[in-house]
This record gives C-alpha cells, sequence and structure tokens, in this order.
C-alpha cells in the first residue's frame, strides 16, 4: 500500500513512520509499505509478487520483466532464490515504455 493511501485513511506521516520503526510495517520502496506480518508469511516467490506489486505503483505504466516475470508465472530460472537488496527484498525487474534501462 502506498503511504499517501494511509493518509488519506486518516494515518499521520508521524504513525507511519512510526510504524515502520517499530516493526508493524515494512518499507519496499519510497512511499510504499507493507504488513510486516504479510511479508513474514510470505514465501520467497509471494515476497516478490509484494515487491512486483511495489514496484508497479511507483511505474504504473511498467511491466514486470525478466527473472521477475518468469518467477511469477512458475518459469525456471537460473537462480533457486530471488536476487536480494541490502534490506532483502527482491530485485524486481520493470520494464518502462520509451525508457532504456
Amino acid at each position: 500500500m502506498s503511504t499517501g493511501g494511509l493518509r488519506d485513511a486518516g494515518l499521520t506521516v508521524g504513525q507511519i513512520r512510526a510504524a515502520v520503526y517499530g516493526g508493524e510495517l515494512l518499507a519496499l520502496r519510497r512511499d510504499i509499505v507493507v504488513a510486516s506480518g504479510i511479508w513474514s508469511d510470505a514465501s520467497a516467490d509471494g515476497r516478490v509478487l509484494l515487491a512486483a506489486r511495489a514496484a508497479l505503483l511507483v511505474h504504473p505504466n511498467g511491466a514486470v520483466s525478466h527473472e521477475t516475470a518468469a518467477r511469477l508465472i512458475g518459469l525456471p530460472t537460473q537462480r533457486k532464490d530471488p536476487a536480494l537488496d541490502v534490506q532483502g527484498i527482491p530485485i524486481i525487474h520493470v520494464t518502462r515504455p520509451g525508457h532504456r534501462r
């Protein structure tokens, strides 16, 4: 969910930050969070799906591609587990029209 949506629901920026710092929410991307319980209960491929949804909230005209798309539709990939960033969030490949990278 977006932090803007949380603010529209009546939460303040301070309450959102406190929930992230307190571990109730996990920041997947800037202004995109997920409930920590949902994240911890998700499988590796479920986390890829959550991270892909977060990426598409940021890039609504994009499409998941490459290894991300293969994982989401169940195709075999070169890696057993998805590649992770330094925070342990899967790296998502998004192709955006009109952008080279």
